[in-house]
């Protein structure tokens, strides 16, 4: 969802930074340093719109690195419903050893 929201913003910032260089490439005249407006505003547009898309990602990765940790966080083992009476634990284990063609063995142990 977060992804979602995110790329609607850029795809928006794109559309908003279209709008404006069409509008500086309209744009006549110069200014007090003899350099057409059109190219200032240009500029200016390229500027705006790269920073708020930099600030659109890095606020996605943030809220993602956080959610990430949340989850990472409540899925120890002394957290909440996790550490019920009775809980059956599986431990799946990659070992070439336990079997021989490398593949996953599952070994569950339920304690009372």
């Amino acid at each position: 969802m977060v992804a979602v929201v995110a790329g609607a913003c850029v795809s928006g910032q794109f559309m908003v930074m279209r709008g404006s260089l069409l509008s500086a490439s309209a744009a006549t005249g110069v200014n007090q340093w003899g350099v057409p407006i059109r190219s200032d505003m240009t500029d200016a547009a390229h500027t705006v719109s790269a920073f708020i898309i930099v600030s659109v990602v890095l606020a996605t990765a943030a809220v993602l690195t956080s959610t990430a940790g949340l989850v990472i966080a409540q899925h120890q083992r002394g957290h909440g419903l996790w550490r019920l009476p009775g809980e059956c634990r599986v431990v799946v284990c990659l070992n070439a050893r336990q079997k021989p063609r490398g593949g996953a063995v599952m070994l569950a142990s339920c304690q009372n």
